[in-house]
């Protein structure tokens, strides 16, 4: 297993930060909406870029974290999510 900051700060923060594209097209619609600042917005995209980022380094770096995550399924963990999903669709 390659660890990410090996390679470098600058790559993870640009995986992190091609992460977080797709979440701009939600970013437009509260914008547009008026229920957050511009600055909220970027204040709260900032902060979970960063949580991502330390999260990937834990990951990566710690060999017995990572052994444990790669034990996990991924359609346990897609499951899950998709349970949460719908759930707080309800609540």
């Amino acid at each position: 297993m390659v660890s990410v900051l090996s390679k470098g700060w600058s790559t993870l923060q640009e995986l992190v930060a091609a992460g977080s594209l797709d979440d701009f097209t939600v970013y437009f619609a509260l914008a547009v909406s008026g229920r957050f600042k511009w600055y909220e917005l970027v204040a709260g995209t900032v902060l979970g870029c960063a949580a991502l980022a330390l999260v990937v380094a834990v990951v990566t770096e710690s060999k017995r974290v990572a052994r444990v995550v790669q034990t996990i399924p991924v359609p346990l963990v897609l499951g899950v999510l998709a349970v949460l999903i719908a759930a707080s669709a309800f609540f």
